[in-house]
């Protein structure tokens, strides 16, 4: 799959809309893209992805002011397949900057309980404007995923939601810097901090608690590897299996390729017993 991976590396990469549900629908924003002589066609990855012939500045899509479509990777829009139950649930966002995944799932369950959207300090901003855009609310956290006791009331989550620091190396082409200073040893430092992120959150997680664990890299080191580690170092941490038609099976999760129409995106679900 390198080929395809190198191939993807050096095309342009697609831009993708997600219609927000608790708005308007897919259809009817076709629609009204149509009527704005604006291309575009639905995604066959997500039922909320919108694909965009060609890409455009946010401010000349119809309704991106007013919160009826987000711009997200189509390969992004599936965390709510994976995700298992929402409704009733306490769910943190663990590296939430800058909102897609903490919003799209509000967009589609309004019952859960709470939602933590959690990031640096530095970097909430980016959440709470995209959230106020979209017409949501959640718990948004300046804090360090690796302490915390920093930021965590004692309340333990049912679902957590790591999109963890990587390598990058499935969005190559929307940052072709990672070409030029990406090194071989940035790898292991990646992987050791995906391994102290899954370490310092498996606590905060309920019995019969999910964590979904996602990167946007291709290397197994950075995807199985840390996740290995947990199961192997976790009594209680149970492998849950989450594929798709369009992502490739791999030890313990799921591996979407960059290609034509989406990002390359790894996707995997452990339980806590």
């Amino acid at each position: 799959h390198w080929q395809q991976v190198l191939e993807s590396a050096n095309q342009h990469p697609p831009m993708t809309l997600r219609v927000n549900v608790a708005r308007t629908d897919r259809d009817s924003y076709l629609r009204r893209l149509a009527v704005a002589d604006i291309p575009a066609q639905p995604s066959n990855l997500s039922p909320w992805g919108v694909l965009l012939e060609r890409a455009m500045p946010v401010t000349k899509l119809p309704g991106f002011a007013e919160g009826e479509v987000s711009v997200q990777d189509a390969a992004a829009q599936v965390t709510p397949f994976f995700s298992g139950q929402l409704a009733g649930c306490r769910v943190l966002d663990a590296c939430a900057a800058p909102g897609g995944k903490c919003s799209q799932l509000l967009e589609l369950e309004p019952t859960i309980t709470s939602l933590t959207a959690l990031d640096r300090p530095g970097r909430v901003y980016t959440i709470r404007e995209n959230l106020l855009r979209l017409g949501l609310n959640c718990n948004v956290t300046g804090g360090d995923a690796l302490v915390p006791g920093a930021w965590w009331d004692g309340q333990t989550f049912d679902l957590i939601v790591l999109d963890a620091p990587c390598s990058g190396t499935g969005v190559m082409r929307r940052h072709p810097d990672i070409r030029v200073h990406r090194r071989h040893s940035d790898i292991a430092n990646y992987a050791n901090k995906q391994e102290q992120l899954l370490a310092a959150l498996w606590p905060l997680l309920t019995p019969g608690g999910r964590l979904l664990y996602i990167t946007c890299s291709v290397l197994p080191e950075e995807n199985d590897g840390p996740l290995h580690n947990l199961v192997s170092r976790q009594a209680d941490a149970r492998p849950e299996l989450v594929t798709t038609a369009e992502g490739l099976a791999t030890d313990l999760g799921c591996q979407f390729l960059p290609g034509p129409y989406h990002d390359g995106l790894y996707y995997a679900r452990i339980r806590k017993d």
